[in-house]
């Protein structure tokens, strides 16, 4: 008996589900949480077969260290030790996540330190804004945002509103940035 594949394919894991981004799992991973934005990451990465390479980065500013885009939404998708082939229009990979940065409880942290963490990712965002990184910037704020909406309103104070007004202007200047620079045509 003979058996011929007619066809083979991944998890579409692209943004508009277009085929763009497939993922085929070859080792399932060995925890139940993924990483986050901004988020620091550690992955072995292999690029159409060459050597492997670990990289640490941050997701959302991955090509500041040589790390794709198309890599970064994957490692969105992975869980700790899972290790998979990510096909693209122009190369195949094989990533495995080493390891990432947990995403703190929020409801389990005191108020000061959530105040705190969003008041340190506004900052990011301001230092990434500056150097024209509009995406990582957004990506800051939104998780700015993020964590202040995890504090009661009876709990929020004149510093929590401050940062919370602040994410939400600089979320503003960013997409008024970036349509800026699109009608200019750079």
């Amino acid at each position: 008996m003979e058996v011929e594949m007619l066809d083979w394919s991944g998890e579409d894991i692209s943004e508009y589900k277009d085929g763009s981004l497939e993922k085929f799992l070859l080792e399932e991973g060995n925890s139940r949480s993924k990483p986050c934005w901004t988020g620091k990451c550690t992955m072995k990465i292999s690029k159409d077969s060459e050597a492997a390479q670990d990289v640490l980065f941050r997701l959302g500013d991955g090509l500041s260290y040589g790390v794709p885009r198309e890599i970064e939404e994957c490692a969105l998708t992975m869980q700790r030790g899972e290790v998979c082939t990510l096909r693209t229009k122009d190369h195949t990979y094989t990533l495995t996540l080493v390891g990432f940065e947990k995403e703190r409880a929020i409801y389990k942290t005191p108020v000061e330190e959530v105040i705190g963490g969003a008041l340190e990712l506004k900052l990011r965002g301001n230092a990434a804004f500056k150097i024209n990184k509009l995406r990582l910037a957004q990506l800051y704020y939104e998780r700015s945002l993020s964590y202040l909406d995890g504090i009661a309103k009876s709990e929020q104070d004149a510093q929590s509103a401050e940062v919370l007004r602040d994410c939400n202007l600089n979320l503003a200047m960013v997409h008024l940035k970036g349509t800026m620079l699109k009608l200019s045509g750079l």
